[in-house]
């Protein structure tokens, strides 16, 4: 069953939700669950909040991209920003980013496509990229992970 196959399958079931019949609510109730579980999602990653600023990036003001990014500091300088990352430190929601995905990695039984993946986020962050809904999968992703038994490499 592809994507769209299954997300329609759960509208058409939360549709059923209303229904009066209390019978046909809770056997749509567990149809539901059983669909859920069949994508191997949890509720968390199929519940988006709609935020019209979630596409937005996230601005750093350049200071979080310039301390990542070594290869422009000739550019970096142009535009009068630091060329160095001991220049300057990070602070605020790009350090915090950071932050996170560096503790992420530093788990030591997460996969590499995780790796991969983290290190795309740190890329969208040097390309002032890096949306609101990215900051939200990471920080419940960061939850996620700590309730585990996952521990630093």
């Amino acid at each position: 069953m592809n994507e769209s196959s299954a997300r329609n399958t759960v509208i058409e079931l939360l549709g059923k939700l209303g229904s009066e019949d209390d019978a046909e609510v809770l056997s749509t109730a567990r149809a539901l669950h059983a669909k859920v579980s069949e994508m191997g999602v949890s509720w968390d990653e199929l519940l988006v909040q709609d935020d019209s600023s979630v596409s937005r990036p996230v601005n750093y003001s350049g200071a979080g991209a310039a301390a990542l990014d070594d290869d422009d500091s000739d550019d970096e300088a142009a535009a009068g920003r630091p060329t160095s990352d001991a220049a300057f430190e990070l602070i605020g929601a790009a350090a915090d980013d950071i932050r996170r995905i560096e503790q992420i990695q530093s788990m030591k039984d997460i996969s590499e496509s995780l790796r991969e993946e983290l290190d795309g986020f740190l890329e969208d962050i040097k390309a002032n990229e890096f949306t609101v809904a990215d900051r939200q999968y990471l920080e419940a992703l960061q939850q996620r992970l700590s309730k585990g038994d996952r521990k630093p490499a």
